[in-house]
């Protein structure tokens, strides 16, 4: 499934342009695709053969949803989707030009080597890549290669469904023998504005931001975003505002609890270091 294809004029064109029951062309196998309507459903393109060497076949309505999201989420007339750079042979989900971004999302397992060669083709040309792993495959007990090959590159999760209801976040947890262990709370992610990642911030932040040393950018809204705030800020998050008193009780609640994970997250290092 897709939300583009080309038509007989060799013209891209999206499925909300497309005509009922007439061919167009799929942007990366070329073979031929129809869309698909109707009022309950996402506007797409299928192919009419079974395609399984083209990797726009293989996409699901949860992903479509997802990239829908983007679309309207990010400022208008800076985003792309299934965006074509045939210099390297790729067609990346979704493109935000102006910063330079690429949000690769991914529904279903992927090797580690595809996704690093995706990493380091799109870097070539300038860009660098978001990753959003679905949670029906992904953030299980057993990391995955790719979730294993991703610590050290921005990535969040998302648990999204086809008609676009759901959240995308940030998680953290001790990782042993590719095992996750003691995962710590879901913390929702926005991505209105890319921030680039402070160091300073990490020299001074909790012991398990450390880990996330090698990563470029940040959204509002995740761990590293929160432990960069002022207790008052992080106790709070998105949550409504409340009385003075209760924010108090609130602030002290939060740091204690944050003294405690990082302690815990310190032990938990340290039993991992001796296995």
């Amino acid at each position: 499934m897709q939300l583009y294809a080309f038509n007989k004029s060799q013209q891209l064109c999206s499925a909300n342009e497309a005509a009922s029951q007439r061919d167009y062309f799929c942007t990366e196998c070329h073979q031929v695709v129809r869309v698909r309507k109707g009022p309950k459903r996402t506007f797409h393109f299928y192919h009419l053969t079974q395609a399984n060497h083209c990797i726009l076949s293989r996409k699901s309505l949860v992903h479509i949803a997802i990239q829908e999201y983007f679309f309207k989420n990010l400022p208008e007339g800076e985003v792309f989707l299934e965006m074509a750079f045939p210099e390297i042979k790729r067609i990346a989900d979704v493109v935000w030009v102006t910063n330079k971004l690429i949000f690769e999302i991914q529904c279903s397992f992927i090797e580690d080597s595809e996704l690093l060669a995706r990493n380091q083709d799109y870097r070539s040309l300038g860009y660098d890549v978001i990753w959003i792993l679905h949670d029906k495959k992904y953030n299980k007990r057993r990391l995955s290669s790719a979730e294993a090959a991703l610590q050290n590159s921005t990535h969040y999760y998302s648990n999204m469904n086809s008609l676009g209801k759901g959240f995308f976040y940030d998680q953290w947890s001790v990782i042993n023998k590719a095992l996750r262990q003691y995962p710590i709370d879901r913390t929702m992610v926005t991505f209105e504005e890319p921030l680039a990642v402070d160091h300073h911030v990490i020299d001074d932040a909790s012991l398990f931001l450390k880990e996330r040393l090698n990563w470029k950018w940040h959204f509002k809204g995740d761990l590293f975003y929160r432990f960069s705030k002022s207790p008052l800020e992080r106790s709070l998050g998105q949550r409504p505002a409340s009385p003075p008193t209760a924010n108090r009780f609130k602030n002290f609640f939060f740091l204690i609890k944050t003294i405690y994970l990082q302690l815990l997250a310190y032990g938990l290092k340290k039993w991992t270091l001796k296995l």
